[in-house]
């Protein structure tokens, strides 16, 4: 398998970008699924717009120059890498500088290496508005002149800033906002953007904001800003700025992000399917890497509580919690297969996603199916609990589930245990065989299977001994609960023999928590005294020794 060089060869593909002086270079990069996007572009491109993009920054004859490169291998496996890192792009003519940062996903096949995904950014450089021409700048970048006041009073605007707000004139946008700039801030927006200005106040430096602002329609787009402080006639402060909309930037760099934590999680393990749940839209997303199996829910928290939903009824609550931020992953929860009684298991596990303002948007999610590997630990936990022959709990584990179920329950609640064996079972084994003996002891088990409730635990001890534990009996009926279970062992039949199996009970019933080796030796005790009566029959006490 080659080893790849991936800061070498990212710097190459960086440097053909700006300078272009192999084209078949970049060909042999890309494919037709390679997608890109840049602040220069509006929407994420592929592979033949990529490269007319490229081939448009050639044709403009500017100079470019890389600076201060760095490379750094976030994630990587047999089939894909993914790196990111930045460096300054220096523009000759214009003797200025920008420092960009790049995203690039790899993505390797036959020892092949392509680009799945490539984005660039920069960092926004501060330009002084004295070093611009600003009767130019009026008529294509909105500005705004307001009060340093409680509510930041409008005193001048342009019609650039009316139209990207979406009102017809500016006597409309006024009248809307009463004349007061912070009634267009988005509410979560409002304390930074008085901290910013306070701090542009006391530094006296120019100032650059993004926040979000309310559009005639009620929608938000988010703004960057720049300006400077002046003082009118009165010297009261008045802030100076240009605004521009950089919503759609926003959305992409924020898409982009997510896409970048998508990549992350498949390089991890290609086996998951990814969940997007998007926070205010309460929509979740669904294998939105395979675009044929792409699943969206609207209202999903809505649809995860109502009856369509495959999740089982009981895993509902935590999954919801885990969407709603309550509670952390990984939780696993079992979903039906429609059509059938089976079941999935899987594990989800999650990764908020936070805009510039650290609020959670987006719930990234990945869902691995477990069935097979929850089944193969599940054999190996029945394996060490349960006895291979009767399928009952064995006798460490059925003590221990006996002591929790003790310490936890209602204070007035009857419990009954019982311990038994079978009458003469080693004359069976004598009489017709070992196998036939085993049916027998398989047979008192599932009689005591088809009787037990919820709570109750069924413990074979080894041999022919047995202990049963009932909850929630009624102490006035626990002889007629013995004797119910003593006609019914008789009443087994098994084929091609006149064979009955009896059984000797000693029985003790409480609503003490008593240790299991309390009770155990309570009802061991009667049992002795059942025996002693002539067996095919049972002892009940209610007094611990």
């Amino acid at each position: 398998m080659r080893v790849f060089d991936y800061s070498d060869l990212t710097f190459q593909i960086l440097d053909h970008i700006y300078h272009l002086q192999d084209e078949s270079f970049l060909y042999s990069c890309f494919d037709e699924s390679t997608s890109g996007f840049s602040p220069y572009l509006d929407h994420v491109c592929y592979k033949n717009d990529i490269l007319l993009q490229i081939n448009k920054l050639k044709k403009t004859h500017i100079s470019y120059q890389l600076d201060q490169y760095h490379c750094h291998i976030i994630e990587k496996n047999e089939s894909m890498c993914l790196v990111e890192g930045e460096y300054l792009l220096h523009l000759e003519q214009f003797k200025q500088e920008t420092k960009h940062f790049y995203t690039i996903l790899y993505k390797i096949h036959d020892d092949q290496i392509k680009i799945k995904h490539i984005h660039t950014s920069f960092s926004m450089r501060h330009q002084s508005i004295q070093d611009t021409n600003t009767n130019e700048y009026l008529n294509i970048v909105s500005s705004c002149k307001f009060n340093y006041d409680e509510n930041l009073t409008i005193k001048e605007m342009n019609s650039c800033f009316v139209d990207m707000l979406g009102y017809h004139d500016h006597d409309e946008l006024l009248t809307t906002c009463q004349h007061h700039f912070i009634e267009l801030i988005h509410p979560d927006d409002v304390k930074s953007f008085k901290e910013v200005l306070q701090q542009a106040t006391m530094s006296h430096h120019r100032l650059q904001n993004e926040y979000r602002l309310r559009k005639k329609n009620g929608d938000y787009i988010w703004v960057i800003e720049q300006g400077q402080i002046i003082l009118d006639s009165s010297l009261q402060i008045i802030f100076d700025m240009l605004i521009s909309d950089v919503n759609s930037i926003k959305q992409n760099e924020l898409d982009l992000l997510v896409q970048k934590e998508k990549y992350q999680m498949i390089l991890k393990d290609n086996s998951i399917a990814i969940l997007e749940y998007r926070i205010d839209d309460d929509q979740m997303i669904i294998d939105i890497q395979e675009e044929d199996k792409k699943k969206i829910y609207n209202h999903y928290l809505d649809y995860i509580q109502s009856s369509r939903s495959t999740v089982f009824d009981e895993d509902k609550p935590a999954l919801i919690s885990l969407f709603t931020r309550k509670i952390p992953g990984p939780i696993i929860i079992r979903e039906h297969m429609r059509g059938n009684k089976h079941y999935f298991i899987k594990r989800i596990d999650s990764h908020i996603i936070y805009d510039n303002l650290n609020r959670p948007i987006i719930v990234l999610a990945t869902a691995k199916n477990i069935t097979e590997e929850w089944q193969q630990n599940n054999v190996l936990k029945q394996k060490a609990e349960r006895d291979p022959l009767t399928h009952l709990y064995n006798l460490e584990t059925g003590s221990m589930k006996i002591e929790d179920y003790l310490s936890i329950k209602d204070p007035d609640e009857t419990y009954a245990f019982i311990v038994f064996d079978v009458d003469h079972f080693k004359g069976v084994n004598d009489t017709y065989g070992h196998l036939f003996g085993n049916q027998v002891l398989i047979s008192i088990s599932q009689y005591f299977i088809d009787l037990k409730k919820k709570d109750d635990i069924i413990i074979r001890m080894g041999g022919d001994e047995f202990v049963v534990f009932f909850s929630h009996v009624n102490p006035s009926k626990v002889n007629e609960l013995c004797q119910h279970i003593n006609e019914g062992i008789k009443n087994i039949s098994y084929p091609q023999t006149d064979y009955h199996a009896t059984i000797s009970m000693g029985c003790f019933y409480s609503q003490e928590k008593y240790s299991y080796t309390q009770i155990f030796k309570a009802a061991d005790n009667v049992l002795y005294k059942a025996k002693k009566k002539g067996r095919d029959c049972y002892t009940v006490t209610n007094h611990i020794l």
